[in-house]
């Protein structure tokens, strides 16, 4: 479109439109499975609900839908401005409670419907072996929590479908939120466990993090051959801290042997590694000279 003004033409009118589709949605309502453990009794079908836990299965897997919830259709769709929408976190009043989910796109006022039943199941304890890690030599050790979770499903056998996953604390492993993974850095703590299925919470529980002492073991010096000697023998041997013992460690000489002490008649550098039952371990060198 151009236009002329005292007989000069101007350039020419534009504005861009831009037509969004409504969201594709699940068209059957998405059942969100919580554990009961939120109150005293694990078996009223009442808990506290993430509600962004079903956001990606509402939106058929895709993560750039804005997702609002609410108690009914009306309430969705005449809340223009999407800000009378149900908190995130939310506690449901009656067992398998239906909330509706109005979904949109980013910067569009386009939106679709859909549903989900909040569902709390009985929760199932998850109680394994406390784990232990070697001090890093400030109060701290390294949780692989990746190993550990491969433990846990064979000591407790449980079933094969089921993925365990960390949290610093209770609330936020009832929720699914600020989770830990990988290698975790930690002086010794709890740290809590949610363990989910292909449904949803299959259970919760707790982990005891253990930082363990690697074996103390004073340095030595230096031990010398007397040139001349015959039958020259020296002694080495790991000088422990008590309270601990030799008793208490294993040991692994470069020479081949597993005894506390070994005798030598031959100048050369010697190690042991000192392992205690934790498998945390000091690697100790002895020079001798002539």
């Amino acid at each position: 479109l151009t236009k002329k003004v005292n007989g000069e033409t101007r350039d020419p009118l534009e504005k861009v439109i831009t037509i969004y589709d409504a969201p594709k949605v699940l068209s059957t309502p998405y059942k969100l499975i919580q554990c009961d453990t939120q109150d005293a009794n694990s078996t009223d079908g009442l808990s506290t609900f993430n509600l962004t836990l079903a956001n990606e299965g509402i939106c058929l897997g895709e993560k750039d839908f804005q997702v609002y919830y609410y108690h009914s259709i009306s309430d969705a769709e005449n809340d223009i401005y999407n800000t009378q929408s149900i908190p995130t976190i939310y506690q449901n009043n009656i067992p398998d409670e239906l909330l509706h989910a109005k979904i949109t796109q980013p910067n569009s006022s386009c939106y679709s419907l859909g549903s989900v039943i909040l569902h709390a199941n009985k929760n199932i304890s998850i109680l394994p072996e406390q784990m232990p890690a070697c001090d890093l030599g400030d109060g701290t050790a390294a949780f692989n929590l990746v190993t550990k979770s491969q433990q846990i499903k064979s000591e407790l056998n449980l079933p094969a479908d089921v993925r365990l996953y960390f949290y610093p604390t209770e609330n936020d492993s009832a929720l699914g939120k600020n989770e830990l993974s990988g290698e975790f850095i930690s002086t010794p703590k709890t740290i809590y466990i949610r363990a989910e299925n292909n449904e949803g919470c299959y259970g919760t529980g707790q982990l005891e993090l253990l930082v363990e002492t690697t074996p103390q073991i004073n340095v030595l010096e230096n031990r010398i051959i007397c040139e001349g000697d015959t039958n020259p023998i020296v002694t080495l041997q790991p000088d422990i801290i008590t309270p601990f013992s030799t008793s208490d460690f294993t040991y692994t000489w470069s020479t081949g042997e597993s005894t506390p002490s070994i005798s030598i008649n031959k100048e050369g550098d010697y190690t042991v590694v000192v392992k205690n039952k934790s498998d945390c371990s000091t690697t100790i060198n002895f020079n001798v000279d002539v």
